[in-house]
């Protein structure tokens, strides 16, 4: 705070003409600054002005909230899924049309990133929190409380949520996540089977092949979109 008072507001706000009052402007990226800024007792700061229609404010307001260090992965998320889901609309559920959306959404906030001087997210982890989406809550409750990694969770939100739930019951490494995961997608030589979890698990085997299961589908069935990590 003291800094600021002697140095002021260094990095502009983005600011565009409130549509409602046209004497005033409307914060779109910098809220927390202006907060800090009049504490401070400062008069004026440095904004921005952009003359921008509601889809691209609402869009730029949105990615700024998401690009914030103090957000939780659950958080970030549904935060990332909903701007996902927001720019998909009622975009065909084609796998490559998907794949060119999330690429519209990182090249998006990146230019936000850019303009407003925070740190872009990448292609890659704008993927993951679509994905995780897919997670169910006691995995998500994990997740934020940091007793499973990320890389975990991932590979996790791919199996459908009777196979999570019993993924519950296990302490589960990455390599061994991870391929349940590619058996579950079929690029693995072992076939997925109703007693695949406990087997691999409980004999610490994951990432084996040649277990003499009878090759039966799991009950869940498998999901609609799989990819390969």
């Amino acid at each position: 705070m003291e800094s600021m008072k002697e140095h002021g507001v260094l990095e502009p706000l983005i600011v565009r003409k409130s549509p409602i009052e046209m004497s005033k402007y409307e914060i779109l990226a910098g809220e927390q600054r202006w907060t800090n800024a009049k504490a401070a007792g400062l008069k004026t700061v440095p904004c921005r002005i952009m003359d921008l229609d509601d889809d691209a404010a609402r869009n730029i307001f949105h990615i700024t909230n998401l690009l914030r260090r103090d957000l939780s992965p659950k958080d970030l998320i549904y935060g990332w899924y909903n701007y996902y889901t927001q720019i998909k609309g009622g975009n065909s559920a084609d796998e490559a049309i998907n794949v060119e959306i999330t690429k519209a959404v990182a090249q998006e906030q990146a230019q936000v990133a850019a303009m407003v001087g925070g740190k872009s997210v990448t292609l890659r982890m704008i993927q993951r929190y679509v994905r995780m989406h897919d997670l169910i809550d006691p995995w998500l409750d994990r997740l934020d409380a940091g007793v499973v990694t990320g890389r975990i969770a991932y590979h996790i939100a791919f199996l459908p949520p009777d196979v999570q739930e019993q993924l519950l019951e296990y302490k589960l490494s990455e390599p061994k996540v991870s391929w349940l995961h590619k058996v579950y997608a079929g690029t693995e030589k072992e076939k997925w089977h109703e007693n695949i979890i406990p087997g691999e698990l409980r004999e610490g085997r994951g990432g084996t092949t040649g277990r003499d299961g009878a090759g039966r589908a799991h009950k869940g069935g498998k999901s609609t979109t799989e990819e390969n990590s």
